[in-house]
């Protein structure tokens, strides 16, 4: 059967969209605009000893204290009066990344007198990869306790810590909570946790059992326990756009609703506004910068520790990572300070509802002033503010009496955040009014060194534009031009904010790029998703938009903010960026697409093996797959799942089951990354991939057969091969050896012996195809009387009276056969049904199907064999292997398997019926392992064991 030139087409086009989803992944994002961190003096780190027994349990762990230059030669003995805070790596991390930190932490107090400074520690764990492989978590938990306790000890003077600040990258974030589920641990000797770029949320790559399992346990652990540890402030900072190793939806906490937690993008935390790779965000300038002055600023001036206040450090957590005011100057409390007015200034009332400063009107010093009242009555209330001044009390409220001015005001500019030109504020009158202010006043001089000061006073109808998204396959129709929106008025020629609803933009799956157009002027652009701080953007011009994650049933809309330099009309255009949706798709749910490969290897598979059971020609894979792999067999029970889970007699029962819940729900309500028609998606995209994989198999079969072919023909060799016993003992001993090492070992074995045979089948079906069906022919003039039909007594072909001219018989006879092809192509029947079949080629092809599924289980254990080869090459064994249960099942079905090589069983098995559960185990697979691929295997063995029962019985 032919595969269409519309089915090639529309193939191409999903392989061309994968390809352009993991291009944008990987390559198009922003550039890099992280400013390296470079040391002072030359990086040095002093091992500090343990108890030896602790030293012997943890023999490739250790800890060590960073130094530089004359400091280092100081704390070498370990003789310390500082600020303890512990660096711990990550996945595959060293120990030596805390130097970029711990450089700026340590430069920065060390010539203050009366100040304390900080000692940077910093944990060696091996690089051991605890992303792929959970089986050292627990052990680097408990040494990362015994590192705390160690480190708290070696202070002797008062005033002694009692607590340790924690900075953390990738995985090094979760040990650090997970120390908390140590049974012995005290929760007061960790007072701040610092992440940087990890999975808080869920492994990368949720292929290890004893990852999954850790997580559960940590973050129920912290769910449960969330008032008892309401003392420890957690900062998760992600990396943002170019970080393609994490993606930022699982960089938030489980518990971000608690005040002491705040999860955010590197891109959204002020002073920093750049995106980080994975690595570079431990030496990020920008952010080093901002971590050090959040724990410099959190020293009490008291016991010149970190401070014990939970208060004061959200305060300062909100100050350095949410909303920095851009003065300088930390609030000491979230109400806003009383500042005295001077009796000197001249004031000046201001009646515009749009207004610039001029340095002019501002004199020896001026007091520009906007009456609240007049400005809610006019249904003005909502008052906007930016200037480029770097001092405090820019801004004030008081409340003046009738007939008198202020002595007194409040100020407000703690209420203003930074963006990379300017400081921002937002004030609703209304509210003011409401506590009694009447005035918002500007104290200015002419020679004030600030050149911007702006102010839009705004009705609720001028405040709000709204804007329709486009639907994301407009482009189609558009030629890729955007839409135009026309965003200005005609009200004032001073007017610089505009603030746009982007109404639908509430979608995972969408992603838009925003520019505005207005003259040469820049443009200052603000992302604003109203459900996560974390998640603003901040641009010039022109902005790239999408959503990391959105919680369920959400119905606000994206808000884009516009800060103009200048007061020409201006013009938004919303333009669909597809190569970000397509992007957007791999990078949320590009895990899911294994399993979506394995459901279009076992529809395959089910449909050769119904064929031979039904004594009908096995199709050629490539056919196979375009008949019968089809996405509606399994979106709609992922549709019809959700729709039902959430009904509270469904989550009765669902509960009473004892089932785990369905991957798709986890990643709707955890990671908030899930969509309607994403398994559509998956199923396309996984169809493309597994025909990228059949095409890379089959080179290497091209190239493999011949070779192997001639193998087996050397004596001896083809009668081993045929032999049960020596196949028997074979399988048995090596599987039994690398089962004993690495189950890795184990499926690279079984898949390679599959991979041979495999190889040898396609040369045995070359060699022996199936006989073609005989053509029909009509007979010719020299037929035999025999032969001949005959009719009433009388021949109806070749009689006398029909016979040709001697010489005429060559050319009868050169026209009979050049006709015989076309007359026999009007006589036989079209049919979808492939030709016939030889059993050679049928078992060729489910064989080759079935070398698929060993390929997988291989690759599903990968990670394990990185680990080994990584981090024991010495032992050379897995300490704890996550697969060994599945890989010794699946050894057993694969000697059985090679025992009983021929398909004749399955066409007379007693078990035949078995063949209806294999849908329901493609369709579980799907529901419970698209998040969870620790689970994929499970299935996969489930599967192989109905069909090798149904071999054998």
């Amino acid at each position: 059967m032919a595969v269409s030139g519309g089915q090639k087409f529309f193939h191409s086009l999903i392989l061309l969209f994968l390809c352009i989803g993991i291009y944008t992944v990987r390559f198009d994002t922003e550039e890099d605009k992280c400013v390296m961190t470079y040391m002072y003096e030359y990086p040095q780190y002093a091992k500090v000893p343990l108890d030896p027994n602790i030293e012997s349990a943890f023999s490739k762990y250790n800890l060590y204290l960073y130094g530089e230059g004359q400091y280092f030669e100081r704390v070498k003995n370990l003789q310390l009066h500082g600020v303890p805070v512990l660096y711990i790596p990550g996945h595959g991390g060293s120990y030596k990344q805390a130097r970029s930190i711990g450089s700026v932490l340590l430069w920065k107090n060390i010539h203050k007198p009366g100040v304390n400074h900080f000692n940077v520690f910093t944990v060696d764990l091996n690089g051991e990869l605890v992303g792929f492989y959970g089986g050292t978590l627990e052990a680097q938990t408990h040494f990362l306790h015994f590192c705390i306790q160690k480190i708290l000890s070696l202070y002797t003077a008062d005033p002694r810590p009692r607590s340790v600040a924690v900075v953390a990258h990738s995985m090094g974030g979760i040990i650090a909570r997970g120390v908390f589920t140590l049974p012995h641990f005290d929760p007061r000797s960790i007072s701040t946790i610092i992440m940087l770029a990890t999975p808080n949320l869920s492994p990368v790559i949720n292929v290890d059992k004893y990852i999954a399992e850790y997580y559960e346990k940590v973050n129920c652990y912290w769910l449960v326990h969330a008032a008892g540890l309401k003392d420890v402030s957690i900062v998760s900072i992600g990396g943002g756009p170019r970080d393609y190793q994490v993606p930022q939806a699982i960089t938030r906490l489980p518990l971000n609703s608690s005040k002491n937690t705040y999860s955010t993008l590197a891109t959204a935390v002020p002073k920093v506004h750049v995106s980080t790779e994975h690595q570079t965000i431990v030496w990020c300038n920008q952010l080093v910068l901002v971590t050090a002055r959040f724990l410099v600023d959190m020293l009490s001036t008291d016991t010149k520790q970190l401070t014990s206040d939970v208060t004061k450090r959200t305060r300062l957590m909100n100050y350095h990572f949410r909303q920095n005011p851009g003065s300088g100057v930390i609030p000491k409390s979230d109400s806003p300070r009383k500042v005295r007015l001077s009796p000197t200034y001249h004031w000046s009332e201001v009646d515009e509802y749009f207004w610039s400063f001029d340095k002019d009107a501002a004199g020896q010093g001026t007091y520009f002033t906007f009456s609240i009242d007049k400005l809610v009555e006019t249904n003005s209330p909502n008052f906007v503010s930016r200037t480029d001044s770097k001092r405090e009390k820019w801004i004030i409220a008081c409340k003046m009496d009738k007939g008198s001015k202020c002595t007194e005001g409040f100020d407000l500019s703690g209420q203003a955040f930074s963006t990379p030109k300017y400081r921002i504020i937002h004030l609703d009158l209304v509210e003011l009014k409401e506590q009694g202010f009447t005035q918002i006043i500007y104290p200015m001089t002419k020679s004030s060194p600030t050149k911007v000061l702006d102010v839009n006073s705004l009705s609720d109808l001028e405040k709000i534009t709204t804007v329709p998204v486009p639907h994301v396959f407009s482009n189609l129709w558009t030629w890729n031009k955007g839409y135009l929106f026309d965003i200005t008025d005609d009200t004032s020629t001073s007017r610089f904010y505009y603030q746009i609803k982007l109404d639908g933009f509430q979608n995972i799956y969408q992603a838009f790029k925003l520019t505005a157009h207005g003259s040469f002027e820049t443009q200052h652009l603000r992302v604003q998703v109203p459900w996560d701080d974390g998640q603003t953007i901040y641009a010039e011009n022109s902005v790239v938009a999408s959503l990391h994650s959105i919680p369920m049933n959400m119905n606000q809309s994206v808000v884009l903010h516009v800060y103009s330099d200048s007061s020409d009309p201006l013009s938004l255009e919303v333009k669909v960026d597809f190569f970000q949706v397509l992007g957007g798709i791999v990078r949320n749910l590009g895990v899911s697409l294994p399993v979506y490969v394995l459901a279009n290897i076992i529809q395959t598979f089910m449909f050769q093996l119904n064929q031979v059971q039904a004594g009908k020609p096995c199709y050629a894979i490539v056919d196979a797959v375009e008949v019968t792999s089809k996405p509606y067999k399994v979106q709609p029970f992922m549709s019809m799942l959700k729709a039902v889970y959430f009904k509270p007699t469904f989550a009765a029962i669902w509960a009473v089951s004892m089932l785990p819940r369905p991957d798709m729900i986890i990643l709707e309500q955890d990671n908030q990354q899930w969509f309607n028609f994403a398994p559509l998606f998956l199923f396309l995209f996984a169809t493309e991939l597994f025909a990228v994989i059949r095409v890379i198999l089959t080179l290497v079969m091209l190239l493999v057969s011949p070779i192997l072919f001639r193998l087996y023909k050397l004596p001896y060799v083809g009668s081993l091969k045929d032999s049960s016993m020596v196949k028997f003992i074979l399988h048995s001993l090596v599987l039994a050896v690398c089962t004993s090492k690495c189950s890795s070992f184990a499926f690279l074995y079984m898949f390679i012996a599959s991979f041979l045979n495999v190889c040898f089948l396609k040369k045995t079906a070359l060699l022996n195809p199936a006989k073609k069906p005989p053509l029909p022919e009509k007979q010719s003039d020299e037929a035999q009387p025999s032969d001949l039909e005959v009719k009433d007594g009388e021949p109806q072909d070749g009689s006398e009276g029909n016979a040709e001219p001697a010489g005429a018989t060559g050319d009868k006879q050169s026209d009979d056969d050049g006709s015989k092809v076309e007359e026999s192509k009007k006589e036989r029947p079209i049919t979808n049904e492939p030709d016939r079949t030889s059993p050679e080629e049928d078992c060729f092809s489910v064989n080759c199907i079935l070398l698929h599924l060993w390929l997988w289980l291989f690759l599903f254990s990968l990670p394990s064999l990185g680990v080994l080869i990584i981090n024991f090459r010495a032992e050379m064994k897995l300490p704890r292997d996550p697969l060994i249960l599945q890989a010794t099942i699946a050894s057993l079905l694969f000697i059985i398997q090679s025992m009983f090589p021929g398909y004749d069983g399955i066409k007379t098995s007693k078990l035949r019926l078995l063949s209806w559960f294999k849908f329901p185990i493609m369709v579980l697979m799907v529901v419970f392992s698209s998040h969870s691929l620790h689970r994929a295997p499970w299935f996969i063995l489930a599967y192989l064991g109905l069909h090798t029962v149904t071999q054998i019985i």
